[in-house]
């Protein structure tokens, strides 16, 4: 029930700054204020969030659009990481680590759907990437999503000293 009033939510925002005409950039703070409790001063917490990111505090609609595909996906693409390496390998959904590849619209008969294709880099400590990896998803106009396609596109060495701290993982 929380999942479907978040995805919900999501939706409902997303369909928001579709519709939102009167400028070509977004406040994302303002998107994000919706969801966050008064108890704090909202625009201090985002600026220091999202600097820290390297993400700018005026971000277009494209690229909110796309903040909201990703974080939608997120969960199957943990699942499949997880299930991929042999444990939990954390990655970000920020620009570079995290590319939206493809967004299209299938006509298909009998039914229309979506097809997002996107690549991330799960990394171990601060700074070892360990692989790139790629999701295709299909999401269907009944909002079922459904992971046609995951690739382990490349994996980088990472130092033994690295290794041990993380050997439930399969790491090459």
């Amino acid at each position: 029930m929380r999942r479907t009033f978040i995805n919900s939510l999501s939706l409902f925002i997303l369909l928001t700054l579709i519709t939102y005409n009167s400028t070509t950039i977004v406040n994302a703070s303002n998107l994000f204020a919706i969801t966050e409790e008064v108890s704090y001063n909202k625009e201090d917490r985002f600026n220091n969030h999202y600097k820290y990111l390297g993400m700018e505090e005026q971000l277009s609609k494209e690229r909110v659009s796309e903040l909201i595909v990703m974080n939608l996906l997120f969960p199957y693409m943990v699942k499949s990481v997880t299930d991929y390496y042999g444990g939990f390998v954390p990655f970000q959904l920020n620009y570079p680590t995290t590319k939206l590849l493809e967004a299209d619209w299938k006509t298909d008969l009998p039914r229309a759907y979506f097809v997002v294709k996107i690549q991330i880099h799960p990394f171990l400590g601060a700074h070892y990437s360990v692989g790139i990896d790629n999701f295709t998803f299909r999401i269907d106009m009944d909002n079922k999503i459904t992971l046609e396609k995951f690739e382990h596109i490349k994996s980088f060495k990472i130092p033994d000293y690295v290794k041990k701290q993380h050997l439930e993982l399969k790491l090459e």
